[in-house]
């Protein structure tokens, strides 16, 4: 989970204005903060999708603003957060358990990023006993599976003879929703997107203020 905080600067703009009384200036920026952060969440989702193969549902429903900004705190803050992501999401062709097919071995397709498919050699679609269907591998060495769990004997590798203690199969997980907007191209321009919005609403709503309305 990473937090993004934007912090308001009104200086500039409140110069253009000659009769900011009974806190207008504040509540103005307040709103424009607010729209900020809503259309920053939005252009978040967007970059990210733009960049990963994930849903927009997935992407938008790990992206909050929290924090949001009121009287006597000028700032917002947005909250990111979620697992890493079960690597079946980004298998690319047939779903369906290789257990129920030929040639297991060949290993399995996926694109995490657009326009970068990989093959995870020896690796395969599995159904679970809960029911869910996850891309699996055997673990060596000193990787984990995530999360941990075993079943069956033999690997098919040379040199392991019958018998011999099972190897510890995991799920296959890849980045979390964090990590992926830690991308440049993501936070650049979701920086932009809240410049920008707040610049731009902060603006509107000392006119509207200023004009007599509230």
């Amino acid at each position: 989970m990473i937090n993004v905080r934007m912090d308001s600067n009104i200086e500039r703009i409140k110069l253009q204005f000659s009769n900011l009384v009974g806190g207008i200036e504040e509540k103005a920026a307040v709103r424009a903060l607010n729209r900020a952060g809503d259309q920053s969440v939005t252009a978040a989702s967007r970059e990210i999708r733009r960049a990963y193969n994930v849903s927009s549902n997935f992407a938008r429903n790990q992206i909050k603003v929290r924090d949001r900004a009121h009287r006597g705190k000028l700032s917002f803050t947005i909250r990111i957060f979620s697992r890493r992501i079960p690597l079946i999401e980004f298998v690319r062709g047939s779903k369906t358990p290789s257990v129920l097919r030929e040639r297991v071995g060949r290993g399995v397709t996926v694109e995490i990023k657009k326009g970068q498919r990989k093959l995870i050699p020896h690796a395969f679609i599995a159904r679970m006993k809960s029911g869910h269907v996850g891309v699996l591998a055997r673990i060596h060495g000193k990787e984990r599976p995530d999360p941990a769990f075993r079943f069956g004997r033999g690997s098919g590798r040379v040199g392991r003879k019958w018998g011999d203690p099972d190897i510890p199969i995991g799920e296959l997980t890849t980045l979390s929703v964090p990590r992926m907007f830690l991308e440049k191209t993501v936070r650049s321009a979701v920086a932009g997107v809240s410049i920008n919005s707040f610049n731009r609403n902060f603006e509107q709503q000392l006119k509207f203020l200023t004009t007599g309305a509230r």
